[in-house]
């Protein structure tokens, strides 16, 4: 299969010899890298320069579609979507970037295209180009795209429910503090005494004062001095 998927924040053009799977590429190598154009500015194929250290069995995937092929005189990977020859080679500043398994095959290749290509550099690539995946959105002040696990759930129940368990032992306190204080009487046994209410605001007020009372004797002595 040949399959191409281009990132244009990146700008960087995927070439796919395998259905992707998540996790499968193990590693990577980087090699010097072209792009074939033809007589109109746009993309047909590319070219990867490789070295010793790429064998032919790890070309495997990626000679398998009809146009690619693999110069070995020069030591290059040719990928194309047609059986042309280019109108124009276009050397890449940046490494294309070879994705491999734990198997040592490639799966396939990463370029970065130059940022002056023609509007329609791609056009020809279109009828082989997969969507990519779009990444998550990330969670702002906004809505909450995900809901919460389940494990947050309970724990904000249970923090729910200690806290309803706590205001009803506020009030309990509360309505003990409203009830008149006891007097606690001395003594084994002895029960509290409620003080009981006084009389009305709006009653009439009770004088108060101290009288001297003075005792027989001396009022005797007072007597016999004033006679004499």
């Amino acid at each position: 299969m040949l399959n191409f998927s281009y990132d244009p924040e990146n700008r960087a053009l995927y070439i796919y010899f395998v259905e992707l799977e998540a996790g499968r590429a193990a590693y990577v190598l980087e090699y010097p890298a072209a792009l074939w154009l033809d007589r109109n500015g746009r993309i047909f194929g590319a070219t990867v320069d490789l070295d010793d250290e790429v064998l032919l069995s790890m070309l495997e995937v990626a000679l398998e579609p009809i146009h690619n092929w693999l110069d070995g005189e020069r030591g290059r990977l040719i990928v194309r979507i047609a059986d042309e020859e280019p109108a124009q080679i276009r050397r890449l500043d940046s490494s294309a970037i070879l994705d491999l398994d734990r198997d040592d095959l490639i799966l396939g290749i990463e370029m970065e295209l130059p940022a002056d290509l023609p509007a329609d550099a791609l056009e020809r690539l279109q009828p082989f180009m997969i969507e990519l995946e779009a990444e998550p959105e990330a969670i702002s002040d906004g809505p909450v795209v995900f809901a919460p696990p389940i494990e947050t759930a309970d724990e904000d129940g249970e923090f729910a429910d200690e806290d309803a368990e706590f205001a009803d032992e506020d009030a309990e306190f509360a309505d003990e503090d409203a009830k008149p204080s006891a007097v606690i009487a001395a003594g084994p046994g002895a029960q509290a005494a409620v003080p009981q209410p006084g009389p009305p605001l709006d009653a009439t007020p009770i004088k108060a004062g101290f009288v001297a009372l003075v005792g027989e004797a001396e009022c005797r002595q007072e007597h016999l001095a004033q006679r004499t």
